[in-house]
């Protein structure tokens, strides 16, 4: 399914939310349009966010490391220890301000400097996943054998 396929049914205003959406996104850096069946994710080296088209509006959800308390969630759920999906229903490119914006600009720039792309669960710190020992135990690492 291509990007366009998903503002086949919608009102004009949804197809000009998401590109407002889109721009204030690739004013950080490069953002890939991955549309899949029944959303379009947004990627920088991984995906920060999804978007899912209705015929009046769009929801966005950010994967963020954190819950985001504000009156405009729609939903947020905790899918493990360091993840949440927290959903944004808008309905106008207004709905895209400075808030939200800067939202999307601190969960791109954290997805970058976690250890996402390794796919693994649990974000890794940058610091941490340069470390030789990330990938054996601790005991190997360090030449004790097989004390921990």
């Amino acid at each position: 399914m291509s990007v366009d396929a998903h503002f086949a049914k919608s009102a004009p205003e949804v197809l000009a939310t998401y590109q407002r959406r889109l721009e204030a996104a690739r004013a950080f850096g490069p953002v890939v349009e991955e549309p899949k069946k029944t959303s379009i994710h947004l990627l920088s080296h991984t995906a920060f966010a999804g978007v899912a088209t209705r015929r009046t509006s769009l929801v966005l959800t950010l994967k963020s490391t954190t819950d985001i308390r504000s009156p405009r969630v729609q939903k947020r759920e905790q899918t493990s220890a360091h993840r949440w999906h927290i959903d944004i229903p808008l309905t106008k490119p207004a709905d895209v301000d400075k808030q939200l914006t800067m939202c999307g600009k601190s969960l791109k720039t954290r997805g970058e400097k976690r250890g996402w792309e390794a796919g693994i669960r649990t974000p890794i710190t940058w610091s941490r996943a340069t470390c030789p020992t990330v990938e054996r135990p601790p005991s190997i690492a360090n030449g004790r054998g097989g004390k921990p």
